[in-house]
């Protein structure tokens, strides 16, 4: 078990998956996650956890359990920290640096 916050975050399967998702399909369904991201039974779980970390944002849309989610404003600092580490290993580090 990871002693950090982020540690927590990443370990967790799927969670940067999701915010990579609802960064690029702002205002998606929580069914949009199932259905593209993860069929995994904790899949309730990661997104719940993503709003209690204050990352996403789910509200009903319309009739029976239908929600939209959308990135916080933190949940949008993560995502852009998290494409920048994503461009460092995928391109390398800078050896002037």
């Amino acid at each position: 078990m990871s002693r950090t916050r982020i540690g927590g975050l990443l370990e967790s399967a799927n969670t940067v998956d999701i915010l990579l998702y609802v960064h690029d399909h702002p205002m998606c369904l929580r069914s949009d996650i199932y259905r593209k991201v993860s069929r995994n039974a904790h899949t309730r779980e990661k997104i719940d956890m993503l709003c209690d970390e204050s990352l996403l944002i789910m509200e009903p849309a319309g009739k029976g359990n239908r929600c939209v989610l959308t990135l916080t404003e933190n949940g949008r600092r993560i995502v852009c920290l998290l494409l920048e580490a994503e461009e460092t290993l995928r391109h390398g580090v800078d050896e002037d640096s």
